[in-house]
């Protein structure tokens, strides 16, 4: 709310006060921002990088150190997560943002999806049979356990 002093003769839409001056009131809205809360978060080996599920279905990439928003990828209809994984390649180390980084996720609509950060979408998805409530990466990164309803 900003106020400007103004004579009588200079403005037809002002408020005139107990004390005979008048002001113009300058009126500004603001969109409203309503934030999703945060399902999953995951930090790179390196901890360079962290990625955030939303409850929206998004996915964000945060680049650690500066807290920077890097990427956005945008949520999709009945997707819920609830995991999410960093696997690494060897070359993956300080100084690589995303060429040797994948990203899982996993959630209760029992889909296993592979990110892909360059054309903003999911790459590769497996469809299990029901809802998978946690999911865990093997120290070697190559096999990702599932708690499913069936087991």
């Amino acid at each position: 709310l900003k106020l400007g002093k103004r004579t009588r003769s200079e403005s037809i839409d002002s408020c005139l006060l107990k004390d005979k001056t008048e002001y113009e009131v300058l009126r500004c809205m603001f969109p409203r921002y309503i934030p999703s809360a945060i399902e999953a978060f995951a930090v790179t080996a390196d901890s360079s990088l962290c990625a955030l599920a939303r409850e929206s279905g998004q996915i964000e990439l945060w680049k650690a150190d500066s807290w920077t928003l890097l990427l956005t990828i945008p949520g999709s209809q009945g997707i819920e997560i609830r995991n999410l994984h960093w696997v690494e390649g060897k070359k993956a180390g300080k100084g690589t943002l995303l060429n040797e980084r994948r990203l899982l996720s996993t959630g209760l609509n029992g889909v296993i999806i592979e990110w892909d950060f360059f054309k903003l979408t999911h790459s590769l998805v497996v469809k299990e049979s029901g809802p998978i409530w946690d999911s865990s990466l093997s120290d070697d990164l190559k096999h990702l356990a599932i708690a499913c309803d069936d087991g």
